[in-house]
């Protein structure tokens, strides 16, 4: 037996949560309108639609990481300048299509110099002075 059984697409998810606002620096219940309520219900279509749109991007972002790999196995001219424009710092189209039109400004990019830490796990030999 389903915990969730019986499902109906008219049903919904009541929020639990009181929507609080500031008033005076101090917070406070808004204690709405029944209609806005209604506003806050999460109903299992709009769920059933926003898992159904992330799945559909996560395959689309899949296909294009493929296309690119393709074309960067597929030629070694592209594959350096595709090298060249990630080591600069170039993360969009816009970054890409100046890149190629020469007018790209390199990006700083953070690099961990010599930050190094050096533990000591032994414990603090005691001594006794007499």
């Amino acid at each position: 037996m389903s915990r969730y059984g019986g499902y109906d697409e008219n049903d919904y998810f009541e929020p639990t949560r009181h929507i609080k606002k500031a008033v005076n620096g101090r917070r406070v219940d808004d204690y709405r309108d029944e209609d806005d309520l209604y506003e806050n219900r999460i109903e299992f279509e709009a769920v059933t639609r926003l898992l159904k749109s992330v799945v559909y991007h996560q395959e689309g972002l899949r296909a294009n990481a493929e296309r690119l790999k393709c074309w960067l196995c597929e030629s070694e001219e592209f594959a350096e300048a595709w090298r060249d424009f990630v080591n600069s710092g170039g993360i969009s189209a816009a970054d890409f299509e100046s890149f190629m039109a020469g007018k790209f400004r390199c990006r700083r990019v953070p690099r961990k110099k010599h930050l190094r830490l050096v533990a000591n796990n032994k414990a603090p030999r005691i001594r006794l002075r007499r």
